[in-house]
């Protein structure tokens, strides 16, 4: 008896899904390849992470810098004359706002805004990613400062999903659909992106991270923070900033602060909590701490 094979014809929607991942693919491909420019630092906020990285630089230079952006001087105002830095007389001069938030403070806000400019880059930008990022920023820092990294954690937390951005710029129905596969399935949002798109957010962040020239430490945290384990040789500077950042996530994600929490995290076994040396009992307090923080310093970077 002759048999007929049955060959299966792939429905429309499935063939448009198809074409889209594939385009994503290419697109990923050439950003990885440096063929597709991705979002520089503005030029502003270049000069002045240099400055700050010089010692001889003094709050004036910086001032006179600054200047020139509307945006940034508003934003460095704002942040001054806030709860965190206020004092009885408001400031309305550049290098006294500088002066009372600090040099380090102030490159890390030029940070922030160079990131904030790649999320508010297209209006397809899911704005969880942003409120995220500014929530692990100040939880790392909460848990860097006993460690006396405060500077370096708060940077590492700002930028750690900015691969997510550069993700939902390229498309932003398969990010969602990224969301979706993570809950069905129950998978890291790692591993949801790399069955979308063919990478995740580590390996985009890391690329564009370098164009930027962001020290060698700070862009291995971004890039391993999820997947310590895997990391290959990280130096201790490296290792420690994904800690930081790795920890920060998990306290963030089981504050509710972003998003209402889907399960309870095993602090008791975490591996990374044991090496940061933060015992169960501390968690609820530390949860707290980083809810009070976010409300008093999260307004000028959302």
């Amino acid at each position: 008896m002759e048999v007929t094979a049955h060959h299966y014809a792939p429905k429309p929607a499935e063939n448009a899904r198809l074409a889209r991942a594939n385009a994503n693919k290419q697109k990923i491909y050439a950003i990885l390849k440096e063929e597709i420019d991705l979002p520089a630092m503005p030029p502003v906020a270049a000069k002045i992470v240099g400055m700050v990285e010089n010692r001889r630089t003094n709050a004036d230079d910086l001032a006179k810098i600054i200047a020139w952006d509307p945006v940034l001087s508003l934003r460095l105002l704002r942040i001054a004359n806030s709860v965190v830095y206020r004092r009885r007389i408001p400031t309305t001069n550049i290098k006294d706002a500088i002066v009372r938030i600090g040099m380090k403070r102030t490159r890390d806000i030029v940070y922030g805004l160079s990131a904030q400019a790649v999320a508010g880059a297209s209006q397809q930008i899911d704005k969880d990613i942003w409120k995220k990022a500014v929530a692990v920023s100040i939880a790392a820092q909460t848990i860097g400062k006993p460690r006396g990294i405060v500077h370096e954690s708060f940077i590492c937390g700002l930028l750690h999903n900015i691969g997510k951005m550069v993700l939902c710029y390229v498309d932003q129905d398969g990010y969602q659909e990224s969301i979706v596969l993570a809950k069905t399935k129950r998978l890291t949002d790692r591993a949801a992106e790399q069955e979308v798109f063919g990478f995740n957010h580590n390996t985009v962040g890391g690329v564009l991270l370098t164009e930027w020239g962001i020290r060698k430490s700070i862009v291995e945290s971004v890039r391993w923070y999820n997947q310590i384990g895997l990391a290959p040789d990280l130096t201790p500077s490296a290792l420690t900033y994904s800690s930081l950042t790795s920890m920060a996530c998990k306290l963030v994600d089981s504050s509710g602060i972003v998003l209402k929490p889907t399960r309870n995290h095993d602090f008791v076994r975490d591996p990374v909590a044991a090496q940061l040396k933060i015992g169960p009992r501390e968690i609820p307090g530390l949860i707290e701490k980083i809810k009070v923080t976010y409300h008093q310093e999260s307004a000028p970077f959302l």
